[in-house]
């Protein structure tokens, strides 16, 4: 998951800019009945994968996690769906955080163990 993220970043700032990946501990006080996509209480790491690049266009910002749907000449279309699916097989979630013409945040939250 995190490969796929810093690769994402690295091609969106083609090859110049600034990658951080930081981690940190949360907890979290939710209910899975507001939005069913949304963590449980508990407690989590929230990975953060942000980069310095141009953002995401705000009309392709609902389509991102879609299966297939790339913005690259070459490439499946598959690695945020990937990463989602598999941050959600560990009780976690994949989202998309801050997106401007300053750079955009990935935030992912897994269960802390």
């Amino acid at each position: 998951m995190l490969t796929n993220l810093a690769t994402n970043a690295c091609e969106a700032m083609g090859g110049k800019g600034e990658l951080r990946i930081t981690a940190e501990n949360i907890r979290i006080e939710a209910s899975r009945e507001s939005d069913p996509r949304s963590l449980g209480s508990g407690d989590y790491v929230r990975i953060s994968v942000s980069d310095s690049g141009p953002g995401i266009p705000l009309d392709l910002r609902d389509r991102i996690f879609a299966p297939f749907f790339t913005t690259k000449a070459t490439g499946t279309g598959l690695g945020l769906t990937t990463s989602a699916k598999m941050a959600a097989s560990q009780g976690g979630l994949l989202t998309l955080g801050r997106t401007d013409d300053a750079g955009s945040d990935f935030h992912l939250f897994l269960p802390a163990a």
